[in-house]
């Protein structure tokens, strides 16, 4: 990662999209791109207005695909405290918990991204028998139960890959 960029990053900057440089593999790329966001952009914005705006951005950058774009808009969404009402399905881990739910995913009429109603997944793990928190049970944060589907599939899909691997 290039030292001189990150240190040129304010704290805030580094806090607010920690998550963002957390799973992007262009670190260097995506801290240049940071470097030209200013959070104060971003204010009275719904998350459809902050998704569109981050995508319109990052689509000239090559290595900086959909998941840094709901990334940084999520991180831009709760620091403004923007409520995020479905489960967007973006990166391979809830897509895999999803499928290992049964859930079909729907498409978001004005965006370009799958979704999952937060109560489907809910009914899904009950469904199914998973056992889930009541904080995440009762959460209409699509964004927090986002980050427990991810948490959640990969402990299962590591036992399937190892029982696979016996076979």
């Amino acid at each position: 990662m290039d030292r001189n960029i990150e240190e040129n990053m304010d704290e805030m900057n580094k806090k607010t999209f920690a998550e963002a440089l957390s799973h992007c593999r262009h670190k260097t790329k995506l801290l240049n791109f940071l470097r030209t966001v200013q959070i104060s952009d971003f204010v009275n914005r719904t998350f459809e207005q902050v998704f569109t705006e981050i995508a319109r951005r990052v689509d000239e950058i090559h290595g900086l695909g959909e998941l840094v774009i709901y990334d940084v808009t999520s991180a831009l969404c709760r620091h403004y405290q923007v409520h995020i009402e479905k489960v967007y399905i973006i990166g391979n881990g809830p897509l895999q918990a999803i499928k290992l739910l049964g859930l079909k995913t729907k498409k978001h009429e004005s965006l370009s991204v799958n979704y999952v109603d937060i109560q489907d997944v809910v009914h899904a793990f009950d469904a199914k028998g998973f056992r889930m928190d009541d904080d995440i049970r009762t959460t209409q944060d699509g964004d927090k139960m986002e980050s427990h589907l991810c948490n959640w599939q990969t402990p299962i899909n590591t036992v399937l890959a190892l029982e696979n691997a016996r076979n």
